[in-house]
Parts: C-alpha cells; structure tokens; sequence
C-alpha cells in the first residue's frame, strides 16, 4: 500500500477518481433535489 500512496502518479489517479465519483453524487443529488423543487411549485400553481 505504502508503495501505492509514495507514487504520485497513481496517488493523481486515485485522487482525480475520488472526486469524479464524489461529483456524480453530488449532481445526482442536485438533480433529485430540483425535482422535489420543480414538483411542490407545481403544485402550488394548480388550483
């Protein structure tokens, strides 16, 4: 492992796939969120 972390190479992979994944969560989230949004203002705006 600790010849994992000591190359800097790999340590970018690693890092730069964290954060791509940590993304897709994030986005996925904010997609459902402005849903939620989008839907309980339609609701409001129907009689």
């Amino acid at each position: 492992m600790s010849v994992l972390l000591n190359n800097p190479t790999i340590l970018a992979a690693v890092i730069a796939g964290v954060a791509f994944l940590i993304a897709l969560k994030v986005t996925a989230f904010l997609e459902h969120f402005q849903v939620d949004r989008l839907r309980s203002t339609a609701r409001k705006m129907r009689p």
